[in-house]
């Protein structure tokens, strides 16, 4: 029932190209206070959390077909990494739960991306000629989103490709790379504001990024076509 309700999704590529664009307009009108009402009301990270939850159902529901494609270890693997940044995602409940977590979590939450820990390994900064500073952790995301978005085209172990995106999908994947480097160009030209490098706001680029492996997921357990001669 769930796969018909999103059955109008074969048109894949181009809802995708639909959802990046809302992105950029919506980040361009950032002067409209009901667009900030919007974002600062969390309403972005309630669809992250539900497009995640969708790629969680859809995986385990078709578990027999990713099974069959590309092994167990595969399933467990991503059923892992998306329960993992779901609950990352809705951290944030945590807040009102955990009174320790001050000490030792920037944001008062039990989660591992806001920890103080990782303050100061995420201000290093590293030098490039023309494009100036880059942060580590922007670093290590290009490197995560190459590998994942690109993969599929160095590791031929068909098991393995059930870890990367499709390759249809490998561009998509790098909507974090493609929109840094475009807004970089932009402020070094002046054409976008200094100080205030953004293309496309973090959370709506998350959430592209999360609808790119929702599409990934419904080609991944689509059933294979048999031809009969």
């Amino acid at each position: 029932m769930f796969l018909k309700f999103l059955h109008p999704l074969k048109y894949k590529k181009s809802f995708l190209i639909l959802s990046i664009s809302i992105s950029l307009i919506i980040t361009s009108l950032k002067e409209k206070d009901y667009l900030y009402f919007i974002l600062h009301e969390s309403y972005v990270e309630y669809l992250q959390a539900l497009v995640l939850i969708a790629i969680i159902f859809l995986t385990y529901t078709n578990k027999k077909i990713f099974v069959k494609k590309f092994g167990k270890n595969i399933l467990r693997m991503r059923l892992l990494f998306f329960g993992f940044i779901l609950y990352e995602e809705l951290s944030y409940l945590s807040a009102s739960i955990c009174k320790f977590c001050d000490s030792f979590n920037k944001n008062g939450e039990l989660n591992i991306h806001n920890l103080k820990l990782f303050e100061n390994i995420n201000n290093l900064t590293f030098t490039f000629p023309i494009i100036d500073n880059i942060q580590f952790d922007t670093i290590i995301y290009c490197i995560f989103f190459i590998f994942i978005s690109y993969g599929g085209y160095i590791f031929k172990n068909n098991n393995l490709k059930g870890i990367f995106l499709e390759k249809g999908y490998s561009l998509f994947g790098c909507i974090f790379i493609i929109t840094k480097a475009i807004s970089t160009i932009l402020c070094i030209l002046n054409i976008l504001e200094q100080g205030r490098c953004i293309l496309i706001y973090g959370e709506l680029i998350e959430l592209n990024i999360y609808l790119v492996f929702l599409v990934d997921i419904l080609d991944k357990i689509k059933r294979p076509k048999f031809k009969f001669t």
